[in-house]
């Protein structure tokens, strides 16, 4: 089960004009999600985007208007590992943007 955090992040960038989609999942962990052990893995939204249309330095200034980047292992009431700051893209250039 997904929590309030992860859901209402999900929301949150669905909810920004020119966001094409969003995927509320974890990374750095198995994809088992019907094992509730803790594995390693922190709670993410995937959102993906045209850049043409916005750029990740528009999608970091949105997220940092909902979380606290330098609040270690919590985000909100939820705390924990799987509630760390992170940023994971498959594109090198959008981690040298960001």
């Amino acid at each position: 089960m997904l929590c309030r955090w992860l859901c209402g992040t999900q929301a949150f960038f669905n909810s920004i004009p020119r966001v094409i989609i969003t995927e509320a999942g974890r990374v750095n962990g198995l994809p088992n999600y019907l094992d509730d052990s803790y594995d390693g893995y922190a709670e993410c939204v995937k959102v993906q985007f045209n850049p043409k249309d916005i750029t990740i330095n528009d999608l970091m200034s949105y997220l940092f208007e909902i979380i606290d980047p330098y609040s270690l292992n919590q985000q909100g009431q939820d705390k924990g590992k799987k509630y760390r700051t992170g940023l994971y893209s498959d594109n090198v250039k959008h981690l040298e943007e960001a």
